[in-house]
């Protein structure tokens, strides 16, 4: 939870989860480049393409998260709360 005021979950720390994506994107380019992959090709590229979007978006997440949380005090503050319709 984000804090008390807020029923607001934010994600934690990327590292994990970057470690993660990292570890099956090398895991999903070694299955590539195989030379027993023929018969899965599309299926470990369209892996490979999953999760290079789910990275992108996890980026996405937390670029939003970060504006969010540093706008979100700026109008908290009573002098533009009031100023505001």
């Amino acid at each position: 939870m984000y804090n008390d005021k807020v029923d607001c979950n934010v994600l934690g720390s990327p590292e994990e989860l970057y470690t993660t994506l990292d570890e099956t994107l090398a895991n999903i380019n070694m299955i590539l480049g195989s030379r027993f992959v023929k018969p899965l090709r599309k299926e470990a590229e369209d892996w490979k393409k999953w999760i290079g979007t789910l990275s992108d978006m996890v980026d996405e997440w937390y670029a939003c998260q970060r504006s969010w949380m540093y706008l979100e005090n700026i109008f908290k503050a009573p002098d533009i709360k009031k100023a505001m319709p």
